[in-house]
């Protein structure tokens, strides 16, 4: 969905009597009208919007006129929205981290993005939880900047299914959850690790926005989850 704000002065006739006022209007327009936006035609969107608002005028039985003798009285601001995905929920995104474990993570390094492949840890309704050490650069990078996203993959066919998830990054330092990746995961033991061991690092996305990619939807706007 797309939304179109228009700005303008406008002259309405009511009850008789002519009223000048400041109209600041946003216009929401489906999919079927999004080839309008592509155009680099302000003249031609406001022409559309102007056609939209006569219809809501006629429909509170307002005679109007426009003013739009000069470009100078019209600000015309233009964005795209994201759509919220009402046949998915958070419930479908917790099975498919969980069913898919093997993850890309993004990080920032100052300017620069970082990405790798890890094994996730686990996901409920309380967030998306992974796993890491003190000795990799992750747990600083999220210090700095908590923004991070997480791609999962599942191949099916030719191409497969994504769900890319963002949020910030919380670090997580309850003891029964330190006990349950050691559980969990028994190799940490291996390096010496324990509940009590500083190098044991835990994080979690617990709020943010996901989205599921396949290629029947690759060139439809994203359908959002929030969670």
């Amino acid at each position: 969905m797309f939304s179109l704000r228009l700005y303008t002065s406008i002259s309405i006739q009511f009850n008789g009597r002519s009223n000048f006022l400041i109209l600041d209007l946003t216009l929401n327009y489906n999919d079927q009208k999004t080839h309008l936006f592509s155009k680099n035609n302000i003249e031609y969107l406001v022409e559309y919007a102007i056609k939209d608002v006569r219809d809501i005028c006629r429909s509170r039985e307002i005679l109007y006129s426009f003013l739009f003798t000069k470009k100078k009285q019209y600000n015309l601001a233009l964005h795209r929205t994201n759509k919220i995905n009402k046949n998915m929920n958070i419930s479908d995104c917790i099975k498919f981290s969980n069913e898919n474990p093997i993850c890309y993570l993004a990080t920032i390094e100052n300017d620069q993005p970082r990405v790798r492949a890890l094994g996730f840890w686990f996901a409920d309704e309380t967030g998306f939880y992974f796993q890491t050490s003190s000795i990799k650069e992750i747990p600083n990078q999220l210090k700095n900047n908590a923004n991070t996203e997480v791609c999962f993959y599942k191949h099916e066919g030719m191409i497969g299914t994504m769900l890319r998830i963002s949020g910030k990054a919380e670090f997580v330092y309850d003891a029964k959850l330190k006990a349950k990746a050691l559980t969990d995961r028994p190799f940490l033991k291996n390096f010496g690790l324990t509940v009590d061991s500083p190098g044991l690092i835990l994080f979690r996305i617990a709020h943010g926005q996901a989205h599921f990619w396949k290629m029947e939807n690759n060139l439809k706007p994203k359908e959002y989850i929030a969670f």
